[in-house]
């Protein structure tokens, strides 16, 4: 039976991630990428997700995010119908993590 994944807000990525090794794959472009993103993050394209299907041990936390939270759900799913264990959809994207930081 497929894992769901969960949407989360920037508290509770930030709490996962504290937790320790957390795969935070960020879906936008490289260009947006490169002019903010959440710290250890890895810019991901649609073409490196069989890389991190397949590499990325089962029972890692990944949370997946991308500009406003849409396409991160898309993502998101694939990795729990994969049979990672702890997924999760970042509600509100880079825009929401990058509000908080500046807050």
């Amino acid at each position: 039976m497929a894992q769901d994944f969960r949407r989360i807000d920037v508290a509770a990525a930030r709490d996962v991630m504290s937790r320790g090794e957390t795969l935070v794959l960020d879906v936008r472009d490289p260009q947006s990428f490169a002019r903010g993103h959440i710290e250890g993050a890895e810019n991901a394209s649609q073409d490196d997700m069989t890389y991190y299907l397949f590499e990325t041990p089962k029972n890692k936390p990944v949370i997946v995010c991308c500009y406003h939270g849409n396409s991160s759900q898309s993502y998101a799913r694939i990795f729990a119908d994969m049979g990672f264990a702890e997924v999760y959809s970042l509600d509100g994207g880079y825009d929401a993590w990058a509000a908080a930081e500046r807050a």
